[in-house]
């Protein structure tokens, strides 16, 4: 494993780590999905406004409630967890 090292302003950290800790995540492993999903898509998304109107799209991940959720965005920042 590596270490990556980033220089940020703090606002942006802090903006970063609250949202993190929002969902149940480290920063870190924010970070690690959000990289990992560049890799797994060859894309970066960037939303600039809300597409939600009430349904999932195709390719919408949907899980039945919160708990399913975050154990999947954890599994995919661990470091074996398979982008699958």
């Amino acid at each position: 494993m590596n270490t990556l090292t980033l220089k940020i302003e703090s606002d942006l950290k802090k903006k970063a780590q609250k949202i993190a800790d929002n969902i149940g995540l480290s920063l870190s492993a924010l970070i690690k999905i959000l990289l990992k999903n560049t890799i797994r898509t060859g894309r970066i998304d960037i939303a600039t406004k809300s597409r939600y109107d009430g349904s999932p799209k195709s390719g919408d991940l949907v899980f039945k409630d919160l708990k399913e959720s975050i154990a999947y965005f954890k599994k995919l920042a661990d470091e074996d967890g398979d982008m699958a």
